[in-house]
């Protein structure tokens, strides 16, 4: 399903864009509000090493 989704198009102006970030998430579910709300987009860095406290993503054969 995934792979369907690859040539989408985002409608962002440049100054929303962070300079550095490894991937593209939008959020389909109310089930990480407030911090993270239904129809954001997450601009994701893989960080070398993940800290206590920390929000993040993960990806296991191919799902998120």
């Amino acid at each position: 399903m995934q792979d369907d989704n690859l040539d989408m198009e985002f409608p962002f102006y440049e100054d929303e864009i962070p300079d550095d970030y490894d991937a593209i998430a939008y959020v389909v579910s109310k089930s990480m509000e407030p911090k993270i709300r239904n129809g954001n987009y997450l601009f994701i860095k893989n960080p070398p090493q993940i800290d206590y406290n920390t929000i993040v993503i993960f990806q296991v054969d191919g799902a998120n």
